[in-house]
């Protein structure tokens, strides 16, 4: 044991201190080097975030459908097959959307009512798919724009470590 205490003390005392770290660079950085990490763990985090809150919603839907699909199906009529789902569930809305269209029919002959119902379903899934894709455009934008935002980091740096070597 004391060999082992006598190992690490002479090994503490031999090692230089890192004076090329994280947050030593940062001080370096200076102000544009902080905005830069700042700038890049919003993004991080906003990214982390809508991954997770997509992959739950993503997640609640596909149960859904699984545990309603029998259920509805086998009700004697879509009335009571919509009575079985979830009221806040995009299945529910699907259904009810498609139930307010058949209501509306009842006036237009065979080919418009099935334009018609054609059209209030594929609006019903738009506003759906349009629900599910909130958030897309930050990731679009975080994308597009975290890889120059570092590069602008890296080339700071570059100059910065530059005029230290020419003033030293």
């Amino acid at each position: 044991m004391v060999i082992v205490d006598l190992l690490s003390a002479a090994a503490a005392n031999a090692a230089p201190q890192n004076k090329f770290g994280f947050a030593e660079a940062l001080e370096q950085g200076g102000f544009i080097a902080y905005a830069t990490v700042i700038i890049l763990g919003i993004m991080s985090f906003g990214s982390f975030f809508i991954l997770i809150t997509k992959w739950i919603e993503q997640n609640k839907i596909m149960r859904q459908g699984r545990e309603w699909n029998a259920p509805f199906w086998n009700a004697p009529t879509l009335r009571d097959g919509a009575a079985k789902l979830d009221k806040n569930s995009a299945w529910r809305q699907l259904v009810d959307d498609g139930l307010k269209a058949e209501e509306q029919v009842g006036k237009m002959d065979a080919s418009e009512a099935h334009d018609w119902l054609h059209g209030s379903l594929a609006r019903s899934e738009a506003s759906i798919n349009a629900r599910l894709a909130s958030g897309l455009p930050f990731l679009a934008t975080v994308g597009a724009t975290s890889p120059f935002i570092g590069l602008f980091g890296t080339v700071v740096g570059i100059y910065r470590a530059l005029i230290a070597i020419g003033i030293a």
